[in-house]
């Protein structure tokens, strides 16, 4: 479900304000301020150090924001005996059934007045539907999680933007299957066609090759392509950066390891001008 919605709210700040006790030297206040952000830029240099994925570097550039939407049951207002009922089931109080794609922006009314903020952003071209390519690097799989009795997996990747033909790769062949390794030097990449509302996520899966049976995720990392499409930082970015994605499984709270990788968004008309950045193992 696509919505084409913006609202505007306007609150107004209060004249008087109920006695709070003494205030606050301003030199104190800058001090703490500071502390804060030294506090806060060092979250951020630990978080990029564990997980240096872009979204964390472009987190405050990024023009959307996403939301769960989440459904369940609750024990509130109920009786005792229902209450204790109710915990002996074994099905998740909430669970996601979705998300919400959007922006929420506070700004002060006189700043808005005189165009001192960002202009919101044009949804309307937004919602213009574009053919776009999407060219995705990967050059390895780091520390992997083993899927095999003898402590080894043998990769191979599922690379999609969607269910079309063209819009997905996948490397299920024995001649590309990395054979007894947790650590893959892939060198793998691949061009598909995204259309611009609607693919919302380029997915990329891990797969454990087994020659018998099913073979098993060993993770799967996803990059929201409109995010880094509308954003102008992320254009500005040339060459575009090598990061390090985490893999996760849906039956695991824990990363089932990392990919090296990068990627390009063009539109079809550069795409066809523009040659793909050879990828292979170093001599």
């Amino acid at each position: 479900v696509e919505f084409l919605e913006s609202f505007s709210f306007s609150t107004e700040k209060r004249t008087t304000a109920p006695d709070q006790g003494p205030l606050v030297p301003e030199s104190r206040i800058a001090e703490l301020e500071d502390e804060e952000e030294d506090a806060e830029d060092e979250a951020k240099k630990k978080a990029a150090a564990e997980a240096p994925e872009l979204e964390r570097v472009l987190k405050d550039k990024l023009p959307f924001d996403e939301w769960t939407l989440v459904r369940g049951k609750t024990t509130k207002g109920t009786s005792g005996f229902l209450r204790r009922l109710l915990r002996r089931d074994t099905t998740p109080a909430v669970k996601p059934v979705g998300t919400v794609k959007g922006s929420i922006r506070v700004m002060e009314k006189e700043k808005m007045r005189l165009n001192e903020y960002p202009q919101s952003p044009d949804l309307v071209r937004m919602f213009m539907p574009r053919h776009l390519e999407v060219r995705v690097y990967i050059v390895r799989g780091i520390t992997l999680t083993p899927k095999d009795i003898g402590g080894a997996s043998d990769p191979y990747l599922i690379v999609r933007t969607g269910k079309d033909a063209d819009q997905l790769k996948n490397d299920k062949d024995e001649d590309i299957v990395f054979k007894g390794t947790l650590n893959p030097e892939f060198y793998r990449s691949f061009q598909l066609r995204a259309e611009i509302p609607g693919t919302s996520f380029l997915q990329i899966d891990v797969y454990d090759y087994d020659a018998i049976g099913f073979d098993d995720l060993i993770g799967t990392t996803k990059i929201d392509l409109e995010n880094r499409w509308f954003c102008p930082a992320w254009h500005e970015m040339v060459p575009k950066p090598r990061e390090i994605r985490l893999l996760r499984s849906p039956t695991s709270t824990c990363y089932q390891g990392k990919l090296e990788m990068w990627l390009e968004i063009m539109s079809a008309e550069d795409a066809r001008s523009i040659p793909m950045t050879p990828l292979g193992p170093p001599p």
